[in-house]
């Protein structure tokens, strides 16, 4: 273990002698040090090139949010893979969960209710304690596309 430590810092010492050519005396480290003004406009270091338009599509790519794996992970333990609130955790509550793909839940129930429900919970708009709020954990963007995948439940 201590040869895994001390390996990199054997090295970084190693690489920076050769680099400040180890074998000339040692520089006053006063006159070493110019301020940023007085120094030599060449002597500037270049800024990092930008990533490529590919890379940072792929990068983009990665970071985007996926509504219909969030609901996977995050709806289906209790509403179901195919919304019926038959999920593995839906079917021992009491009270079920909704049960997205039945004309009965949707007599009632409109897009604004969903957002309502998914932001702040089942007790913001008179239902179970059970349902949780995911506004602390989903953007106001992100919680409109959960309640597209769950829109598209209906019969």
């Amino acid at each position: 273990m201590r040869t895994r430590f001390l390996f990199p810092i054997l090295a970084f010492v190693a690489f920076g002698a050769c680099a400040k050519g180890g074998d000339g005396p040692a520089e006053d480290p006063h006159s070493a040090h110019e301020t940023a003004e007085h120094a030599p406009a060449h002597e500037a270091t270049p800024a990092a090139p930008a990533a490529a338009p590919a890379a940072q599509a792929e990068v983009e790519k990665v970071a985007a949010f996926d509504a219909k794996a969030t609901y996977a992970a995050t709806c289906a333990p209790c509403h179901g893979a195919e919304g019926g609130g038959d999920g593995p955790t839906g079917v021992v509550l009491k009270p079920r969960p909704a049960a997205f793909n039945t004309a009965e839940f949707w007599a009632s129930r409109d897009r604004a209710h969903l957002i309502k429900v998914i932001t702040h919970g089942g007790t913001a708009v008179g239902k179970s304690p059970l349902m949780a709020g995911f506004g602390g954990q989903f953007s106001a963007e992100e919680i409109e596309q959960i309640a597209t995948i769950v829109e598209g439940f209906k019969p």
